[in-house]
C-alpha cells in the first residue's frame, strides 16, 4: 500500500549534480573534495576535485667533500615557525557560567495565549522535540478539474530527500524524517472541483481547512492514521494560484485513526522545498510565522519580513535562528548564555550552523516576553553577529521577531534597547562579543 523514504544520512557520498542543502558546505570523499554550489535555482554538489596528499620531501645524500680542520661547520638555516590558527573558543576575557543567570529565566513564555503555534515555552504538548524519528505520510488528493499525475509524486519524492536533508542538518542530527508515499489506488478523490474550494482565486490568508477534512474523511479505510506524527495533503500543481497551511495541535478525524501533524500544500506551492520545509515547521514544530499577514484589509506596511531572510519561519531562509533551535530542543542548556542584570559579559559564539556542542546563543531578558538574541552567521561574504529581538506578546503574523539586516563584523557594535553588543573578534568558527548596559 505504501512505499517508504528514509531520510539519507549526513555521511552519504555526494553525487554530481545531486541536491544538496547550503551553499559552501563541503564534503570529503574517496580523496575528492565536492561543493554545494547554486547551479540555476538549485543548490548541487559540484564534480568535486582531487585532494592532493602531500608527499614528503626526498633529502638527497650529501656528496663529502674535504674539510679544512680549522674551518667551522656551516649554521644551519633556521626553520620558520609556522603561524598559529586564532581560536577565540577559549579566551581569557569570556565570563564564566557561574557568573551568567539560569537559563529558565531567559526560556521566556508566550503571551499571546494563541492555539496557532507558539513563541516561547513551554512548548505545545503536540510539538515535536530534541531527538525525534519522525514518519509522514504523503496524501496525493485529486480534484475533478485538477487529477493528481504520477509527475507530481515524483517531483515530491525529490522535494522529500531535500526536506530530509534540510532537517537532519539544521537540527544537528536530531530530526530524522521518513516519508510514505500511497500507491496510485489509494490517492483520494475529492468528487469536487479545486474551484469550488475557493483554491483557484486563494485569497491571503485563507482558510483551507474544509479541503484537509474532506480530503481525511475520504481516505480509505485500510489507511492507519495512528502509525503516523504527520500527513502532508498534496494536490496537483496547477499555475493559477498556490499555497500551503499547517495546522500545529489540530487533529482530523478518519475511518481508520487520528490524522496529527497536518498540512497542506497545492497550485504552484506542490513539490515546492521552501512551501513543505516551511509548513511542516508549523505542523510538527508548533513554529510562527514570523513574517506580516497581508490581506485586503491590511495590502501592505513598511517591512513585511522584520525578521529577515534567516529563517525558514520568516523568508524561506534554509535555516532557523537559533531562539527556534531551542525551542525545538536541538541547542543544549550549555550552548545557551542567558544574561539579565549583569553588567558587562563576554561571549564565544560558535556559529549557530555548525555541530559542535560550543555556545552558539546568548540571550538577553529584557523582561517576561521580551528578549534579545545574539548568534554568529556565516553569510556569502564572512563571518559575522546576527542581533534580533524576540517579543511574545506580538501575536503570529504580526511580526514576533525584528532581526537585523546585515551580520555585524568584527570591531563593529550596535546600541539596543539600553544594551550594547561588541564584536570583539572572529575566527574561523565564530566570534568574541562584549554586552553591556547603555
Amino acid at each position: 500500500m505504501v512505499f517508504s523514504q528514509s531520510p539519507s544520512e549526513s555521511a552519504t557520498p555526494p553525487k554530481v549534480g545531486a541536491i544538496c542543502i547550503k551553499a559552501g558546505n563541503i564534503k570529503n570523499f574517496q580523496g575528492k573534495k565536492y561543493t554545494c554550489i547554486k547551479s540555476g535555482k538549485n543548490l548541487v554538489w559540484n564534480k568535486g576535485v582531487v585532494v592532493s596528499k602531500k608527499k614528503p620531501a626526498l633529502t638527497p645524500t650529501p656528496t663529502p667533500t674535504p674539510t679544512a680542520p680549522e674551518t667551522s661547520p656551516p649554521t644551519p638555516a633556521a626553520t620558520p615557525t609556522p603561524t598559529p590558527m586564532k581560536d577565540l573558543s577559549s579566551h581569557e576575557s569570556i565570563t564564566l557560567s557561574s557568573k551568567l543567570s539560569d537559563l529558565s529565566v531567559c526560556k521566556t513564555a508566550d503571551l499571546t495565549n494563541q492555539s496557532r503555534g507558539s513563541n516561547g515555552f513551554p512548548r505545545p504538548a503536540s510539538a515535536k522535540t530534541g531527538k525525534t524519528n519522525i514518519r509522514i505520510l504523503f496524501l496525493p488528493i485529486s480534484f475533478t478539474d485538477f487529477p493528481f499525475q504520477m509527475r507530481d509524486l515524483n517531483l515530491n519524492k525529490q522535494v522529500a530527500t531535500e526536506v530530509q536533508l534540510f532537517y537532519s542538518e539544521t537540527s544537528y542530527g536530531n530530526v530524522s524524517l521518513t516519508f510514505d508515499f500511497l500507491e496510485k489506488e489509494y490517492w483520494v478523490e475529492m468528487g469536487r472541483s479545486a474551484a469550488s474550494y475557493n483554491l483557484i482565486e486563494n485569497k491571503p490568508q485563507q482558510n483551507n481547512t474544509q479541503v484537509v477534512e474532506d480530503a481525511l474523511r475520504l481516505a480509505d479505510a485500510s489507511i492507519n492514521f495512528n502509525l503516523y506524527d504527520g500527513v502532508i495533503v498534496e494536490s496537483t500543481r496547477f499555475q493559477s494560484t498556490g499555497g500551503g497551511q499547517g495546522f500545529p495541535g489540530e487533529t482530523f478525524r478518519t475511518k481508520s485513526g487520528l490524522a496529527k501533524g497536518v498540512s497542506l500544500e497545492f497550485g504552484t506551492a506542490v513539490a515546492n522545498f521552501n512551501t513543505i520545509a516551511h509548513e511542516l515547521g508549523h505542523s510538527l514544530f508548533s513554529l510562527e510565522d514570523l513574517y506580516v499577514f497581508l490581506n485586503a484589509n491590511r495590502p501592505s506596511v513598511p517591512d513585511p519580513t522584520p525578521a529577515g531572510s534567516w529563517d525558514m519561519m520568516s523568508n524561506s531562509s534554509r535555516e532557523f535562528f537559533g531562539w527556534n533551535k531551542l525551542l525545538n530542543g536541538w541547542l543544549l542548556p550549555n550552548q545557551v548564555r542567558c544574561v539579565t542584570s549583569q553588567d558587562s559579559t563576554v561571549h564565544y559564539l560558535e556559529n549557530i550552523q555548525f555541530t559542535s556542542e560550543k555556545p552558539k546563543l546568548t540571550l538577553i531578558n529584557l523582561q517576561l516576553g521580551v528578549t534579545i538574541a545574539i548568534e554568529t552567521r556565516s553569510d556569502f561574504s564572512d563571518l559575522g553577529v546576527l542581533v534580533y529581538k524576540i517579543d511574545s506578546r506580538i501575536p503570529h503574523g504580526e511580526g514576533p521577531i525584528t532581526a537585523q539586516k546585515t551580520l555585524l563584523r568584527a570591531g563593529k557594535s550596535l546600541s539596543m534597547d539600553g544594551w550594547r553588543i561588541e564584536v570583539q573578534d572572529v575566527d574561523s568558527m565564530g566570534a568574541l562579543v562584549k554586552v553591556s548596559r547603555g
